[in-house]
């Protein structure tokens, strides 16, 4: 994550990305058939303060399996 500006306003834009190694499993009439492949995902998003330490974070993502990601969290600052 590479967060665009420091926390001085109620908005924190960041870029994010990241890879990975995706595994699975089907079942076929001969027994189980397992796959391996690589996957891998960048996009942006941004933190919005809702408070002091809460915040809500929606994120949007391109990448490969899945091809796009619309996602969001909620998070604390410690």
């Amino acid at each position: 994550v590479f967060e665009f500006t420091k926390r001085e306003s109620r908005f924190q834009p960041y870029a994010i990305g990241g890879v990975g190694l995706q595994r699975h499993r089907e079942l076929t009439g001969t027994g189980y058939y397992w796959s391996n492949s690589w996957t891998g995902s960048a996009g942006i998003g941004t933190k919005i303060f809702l408070s002091d330490r809460l915040y809500l974070a929606p994120e949007f993502r391109l990448g490969l399996e899945p091809i796009v990601r619309i996602t969001a969290s909620v998070g604390y600052v410690f």
